[in-house]
């Protein structure tokens, strides 16, 4: 979602500008990005978005220009995973909605092993505030178990994460918001949404 902001500090507007992106590690290092406009969602007004396919961005990042917040492999035992995340983010301890946030991005930004994916997952077991939130079928149509925190803001927000039940593997986050102060969304509404086909 993207929102407009006035000089005042008002929210003017909100639209939804679904995006498709594509990251490939090219043998010899370096990473191709494309960045495709997406099918606007069922029902939404389309004015102002860009034709569904047309290409945003498309570039290729020499090996070490691609500028990536992650620059340490992710662990894979649990038991580092909160070293791992303090010197990440730079925060001594994190919410287990802030966590997901940071799982998102080190999803968006390694590929990761089973190991290391499986240690991320196994962390957010060790964290109060992660409720089990049922099942769902996400954006790509992949059955989901959501893991759910509220932690992070209350009240404002809630961050999901969705793993498949089949093969463990992290599916997509989302965010929602569930605030009553916005008049330019109702809520809840999903302000953030990322799905990975890896």
């Amino acid at each position: 979602m993207n929102t407009s902001i006035a000089e005042d500090g008002t929210i003017e507007s909100s639209v939804v500008e679904p995006q498709w992106s594509e990251t490939t590690v090219l043998p010899d290092g370096s990473m191709h990005y494309r960045l495709i406009a997406a099918e606007p969602f069922p029902g939404q007004d389309d004015d102002g978005l860009p034709e569904p396919g047309t290409v945003l961005v498309d570039e290729v990042f020499l090996p070490g220009d691609w500028d990536s917040p992650v620059e340490e492999e992710p662990p894979t035992l649990v038991g580092d995973v909160a070293e791992y995340l303090v010197a990440l983010t730079g925060e001594d301890t994190l919410t287990a909605g802030q966590t997901i946030r940071e799982i998102s991005t080190i999803v968006s930004n390694t590929l990761l092993t089973p190991g290391q994916e499986a240690a991320l997952i196994g962390y957010l077991s060790t964290l109060g505030g992660i409720q089990v939130s049922g099942s769902t079928t996400d954006r790509l149509g992949r059955t989901g178990i959501v893991f759910s925190a509220t932690d992070r803001d209350p009240g404002q927000f809630e961050d999901r994460l969705i793993i498949s039940p089949s093969s463990g593997r992290i599916l997509a986050v989302e965010t929602l918001y569930i605030g009553s102060a916005r008049t330019d969304i109702e809520s809840p509404a999903v302000i953030d949404y990322t799905a990975w086909e890896r």
